[in-house]
């Protein structure tokens, strides 16, 4: 069953390098995620078998909920999983919409993004900004709304 969600990852969302959804699922799931792209050739293989906290992570890239991945691939999710993320919905769909783009378009898309951000006041609250990247001693985002 791990192979169906690699290739509903790679393959339906146009990740072909096993390294690019590594990267996808790490930024996806806020770091919670964080394999190497030969862990999932080996969940592909079924070498590794599924843990409820992969089966969490697929669930956030591929916008589909957990419960029912667990229930597709016969995961026991019993354990404690991580709370479903309030944006893992619109970063999923977002992914989904990138599938169709060239390569340029979405380094266009990126750099426009990168454009929005400001640096993040020192004394900001968490709950007030998000926190994008880290560079030089200083946080980018961007205000919540």
């Amino acid at each position: 069953m791990g192979a169906m969600l690699v290739t509903m990852l790679c393959a339906n969302r146009n990740l072909h390098a096993l390294i690019a959804a590594a990267k996808t699922l790490h930024l996806l799931t806020r770091g919670r995620m964080y394999l190497a792209g030969s862990t999932y050739a080996r969940i592909a293989a079924g070498a590794n078998p599924l843990r409820p906290d992969w089966v969490g992570g697929f669930a956030t890239a591929l916008g589909i909920p957990a419960a029912d991945l667990a229930a597709i691939t016969g995961t026991d999710l019993s354990e404690a999983t991580p709370p479903e993320d309030p944006l893992a919905a619109e970063m999923a769909e977002l992914l989904w919409g990138c599938r169709r783009l060239r390569v340029s378009q979405v380094e266009h898309v990126c750099a426009e993004a990168e454009a929005m951000l400001v640096p993040v006041p020192d004394d900001a609250s968490g709950d007030d900004w998000n926190r994008v990247h880290h560079r030089h001693g200083t946080w980018w985002g961007a205000p919540r709304r």
